[in-house]
């Protein structure tokens, strides 16, 4: 599978998050895909579709729907993506509205993407553990 194959996957998986259809996203992973993230209340290794989708209407829930992940780069070969994005929302039971940008690298193998890393930027990551932390 080709650079451009593989963007276009991670392009469709960007709109269906964009379209509140995690199943645009979870489709995307392996069966034995992982969806890391680093921090805060949903930081931990999300293994399988079961596992994905539940942490996406987590955080869906957690953001009251207001979450939003815009593409402002892809970069592809065969095996790897990165996507540089812009991540917004606000706090469902307080109203704290996040704005950060966040890198996600990606391995795929077979058009399906076996590990996902979610990384904050450095100038954003205690804003983004803030936010997304249960202490207030």
């Amino acid at each position: 599978m080709g650079a451009s194959e593989i963007a276009a996957i991670l392009r469709h998986a960007y709109e269906g998050l964009a379209a509140r259809d995690p199943s645009a996203v979870v489709s995307s992973f392996a069966a034995e895909g992982v969806l890391h993230i680093e921090n805060g209340t949903f930081g931990g290794d999300y293994v399988g579709p079961e596992a994905i989708a539940g942490v996406l209407a987590g955080l869906f829930e957690w953001t009251g729907g207001t979450l939003r992940l815009d593409v402002e780069e892809i970069f592809t070969d065969e095996k790897h993506g990165v996507a540089l994005v812009r991540e917004t929302g606000r706090r469902a039971r307080d109203g704290v509205e996040l704005d950060v940008r966040e890198t996600h690298l990606l391995h795929i193998e077979n058009g399906l993407v076996v590990d996902f890393w979610d990384l904050p930027a450095i100038a954003g990551r205690d804003a983004h553990e803030a936010f997304f932390s249960e202490t207030r």
